[in-house]
C-alpha cells in the first residue's frame, strides 16, 4: 500500500490510491479477456457494447480521494498563462464518467484570474456561486483597447451548472468607471448562458441596471441566439436630464427597442413626443424615419393668449450609408397650425 502514488500521466499526482488494488482490476480484466476471445465473435461484440467502456486494462471505478495538477506556464497568442492549479478530492468515475466528488481550479492569466469551485452529484457538474468568481486586469482593457478607464469592477460572480444534456450559467458584476468621457455605474449586470449540446443551441440573456450623467437609471435587457447570430434588445430610460429643460420636456420616458443579426437591425426609439425607426437590411445602407407629436408652442415660446392651442410637428426620413455616415441628405417637412 502507499500514500502517494505517480500514474502514468506526466503532472498527474494521485493521493491515497492503492497500486494493489489497481492491478486486481487490471488482472481481472485480463483474465475476462482470455475468455471471451474464446467465445463466439458476434456474442462478445454483442457483450461489449452493452458495456459503456470496453478497454480490458481501465478499472470501471476510479477513487481519487485526493488530487493536485499544477501546469507549466503557457502562452497562446496574447493571453500569457502563468499558472494553473486543480485540486481534487474525493472524486468518483464510473466508466471515466463523475458521480461525485469535488474539483476546484484555479487560473491566472496575463489578463484575468479564474477561480472555479465545483461540486459533482450524479454526473452533474455544480458551480459553487459563493467561490468562484472571475477578476479582470488592466491588461485585458489594454489589449482590447477597451476605453474605460478609471474603472472600479468587483469580481465577476460564476455560479451555474453542466451536465450531459447542456448548461446554465450565470455571472453578476457592479462597478464603475468613465467610458468615451462619460461617467457610467454598473449598478447590476445579471448574464445568464445557456443551451443544449445536442442540437447545440446557446443561448446569452442579459439584465443590465446602468446610471449615467444623462440618465439617472438606464435598464438594458438583451437576448442573443449565439447559433443563427440573431438578438433582440430593449433599453429603457425612465428619465433623461439634459441642460435644456425644454429638451428633457420633449423626450420624457425613452424607449429603444432592436432586433437584428449580422447583417440587419431593426430600432424604434419612442418617447413624450418623438419616434424614431431605423432599418437595415445589409448593414451598408439603412433608411432613418423620425416623426413627432403635436408639440403646443406655448410650452417652449412666449406667445400671445390667442394662439395658445398653436402646435407643430414634423417628420424627417433619410437614407444612410452606414460605411460613411456624413453627410447627411435629409428630407424634412415641418407643419405649423395656429389656433
Amino acid at each position: 500500500m502507499a500514500n502517494k502514488n505517480l500514474l502514468n500521466v506526466k503532472g498527474l499526482l494521485i493521493d491515497n490510491l492503492s497500486v494493489d488494488e489497481v492491478l486486481k482490476l487490471v488482472n481481472s480484466k485480463k483474465n475476462s479477456n482470455k475468455n471471451n476471445i474464446k467465445k463466439d465473435k458476434k456474442s462478445s461484440k454483442e457483450k461489449q457494447n452493452s458495456e459503456k467502456v470496453g478497454i480490458p486494462f481501465l478499472p470501471r471505478i476510479i477513487l481519487i480521494n485526493k488530487a493536485y495538477i499544477k501546469a507549466l506556464p503557457t502562452k497562446v497568442k496574447n493571453v500569457k498563462v502563468s499558472g494553473s492549479k486543480v485540486f481534487i478530492n474525493s472524486l468518483l468515475l464510473k466508466d471515466f464518467q463523475p458521480k461525485k466528488g469535488q474539483i476546484k481550479v484555479k487560473l491566472s492569466s496575463n489578463l484575468a484570474y479564474l477561480q472555479l469551485l465545483t461540486n459533482i452529484k450524479n454526473e452533474t457538474i455544480f458551480i459553487n456561486g459563493r467561490n468562484s468568481y472571475l477578476k479582470l486586469k488592466d491588461a485585458l482593457f489594454k489589449e482590447y483597447k477597451i476605453d474605460f478607464k478609471k474603472r472600479k469592477l468587483s469580481p465577476i460572480i460564476l455560479k451555474g451548472k453542466v451536465d450531459k444534456k447542456g448548461l446554465t450559467i450565470y455571472s453578476a458584476l457592479k462597478g464603475r468607471g468613465i467610458i468615451s468621457g462619460e461617467k457610467i455605474k454598473i449598478r447590476s449586470a445579471l448574464v445568464k448562458v445557456y443551451g443544449k449540446f445536442k442540437n447545440s443551441k446557446f443561448f446569452v440573456d442579459s439584465k443590465l441596471k446602468l446610471s449615467t450623467s444623462y440618465t439617472p437609471k438606464l435598464f438594458v435587457n438583451s437576448h442573443i441566439n449565439l447559433k443563427n447570430i440573431t438578438y433582440k434588445a430593449k433599453i429603457i430610460a425612465p428619465k433623461v436630464v439634459l441642460k435644456d429643460k425644454k429638451i428633457n420636456k420633449l423626450l420624457g420616458k425613452v424607449e429603444l427597442v432592436a432586433k437584428g443579426s449580422k447583417n440587419s437591425v431593426i430600432a424604434n426609439l419612442k418617447s413624450r413626443y418623438i419616434k424614431a425607426k431605423i432599418v437595415s437590411k445589409d448593414m451598408k445602407k439603412a433608411s432613418l424615419k423620425v416623426t413627432t407629436n403635436k408639440i403646443y408652442l406655448k410650452n417652449y415660446l412666449s406667445i400671445p393668449k390667442e394662439l395658445s392651442k398653436s402646435y407643430a410637428y414634423l417628420t424627417l426620413n433619410s437614407n444612410l450609408n452606414l460605411k460613411k455616415i456624413m453627410p447627411i441628405k435629409v428630407d424634412f417637412k415641418l407643419f405649423l397650425k395656429f389656433d
